[in-house]
């Protein structure tokens, strides 16, 4: 879901020299999960399909609350921070 809101955000990940795009990282998710489910080593492929589903199924949701014009209402939410930044006392 959030790669369907936000496709173009990047990641910052502590362990990777690189920032990679959201919507990069959820095809390599994608690209991973179907090698796992064509090729499960020892049958744990349904870990694969479960992921798998979840993307699916975050997808439609997300779709359908685009569908019934909902999602301004999610966007701002999901936009504004309830933080404020305050200067430092010196």
């Amino acid at each position: 879901a959030f790669a369907t809101l936000f496709p173009h955000r990047v990641l910052y990940l502590f362990f990777l020299p690189i920032e990679p795009r959201v919507k990069t990282l959820l095809w390599l998710g994608i690209l991973i999960s179907v090698i796992g489910m064509v090729l499960p080593p020892k049958g744990i492929g349904v870990a694969h399909c479960a992921h798998l589903g979840g993307l699916l199924v975050g997808l439609y949701y997300i779709r359908s609350l685009r569908s019934r014009h909902q999602m301004p209402s999610l966007l701002a939410a999901a936009t504004t921070s309830r933080l404020k930044v305050v200067p430092v006392p010196k």
